[in-house]
């Protein structure tokens, strides 16, 4: 809300419900209508499409501060289902109160259609990394995405099966090609599951000394 015209944001607040989403849970699904806009305030969400022949295909990631929903606004139903790969929360705003109270004012339609943009250049974003050469580099490309929508260097890493749908590779592959990237002070370990995107040599200098080992990255998955 914190992007919306203050007025606006004043008239929505009331009427903004915040929810959490179970991993595994899904806030919207590929050609179901809702009466919500939603707003993702936690959390990380995985966006899938089912094409013409039945088969559903990982599309992109969608986190902290991505407005979704935006196609139930325009009375269009949604291209893709959106599932927690992490515990979420959203805030949740009807419909027919945007329509009342916010859709008059231009500022508030100019940022809506801001967010439209910027959704369409993630999906750009994400499809364009599966044209890099090497499953390193997908890698890289997918983590860099992570981190901006995480807002921070510091993400949560996803399961290895899951990195594999999103960069076209098999997870065996998506193991060692991480356990490189570790060798090579690319990618730095915090703990199970989080790690450092690109750590600076002070970083990697402090892990060195809290004995941090590459390679628990890859023991450690799913």
């Amino acid at each position: 809300m914190s992007k919306v015209p203050p007025k606006v944001a004043d008239a929505l607040q009331a009427h903004c419900v915040e929810r959490s989403v179970r991993v595994g849970g899904s806030i919207e699904v590929q050609g179901e209508r809702s009466d919500v806009l939603r707003v993702i305030k936690v959390g990380m969400f995985k966006c899938e499409r089912v094409n013409a022949t039945g088969e559903r295909a990982a599309v992109c990631l969608v986190g902290r501060g991505r407005v979704v929903g935006y196609a139930n606004l325009f009375k269009q139903s949604p291209i893709m289902t959106m599932t927690a790969m992490l515990p979420s929360r959203v805030c949740e705003i009807p419909i027919a109160v945007i329509y009342d109270r916010a859709f008059i004012d231009r500022a508030f339609r100019q940022y809506m259609y801001r967010c439209v943009g910027e959704g369409i250049e993630n999906v750009a974003d994400w499809a364009s990394l599966v044209r890099e050469s090497n499953i390193s580099k997908r890698l890289l490309a997918a983590f860099e995405l992570m981190t901006q929508e995480e807002g921070s260097r510091v993400f949560r890493i996803p399961g290895h099966a899951e990195l594999g749908a999103l960069v076209v590779a098999r997870r065996e592959s998506v193991a060692r090609h991480i356990g490189m990237l570790l060798r090579e002070g690319k990618l730095l370990k915090l703990d199970r599951w989080r790690a450092i995107f690109k750590p600076t040599p002070e970083e990697l200098k402090a892990a060195a000394r809290v004995h941090v080992t590459p390679l628990d990255l890859v023991e450690g998955d799913e």
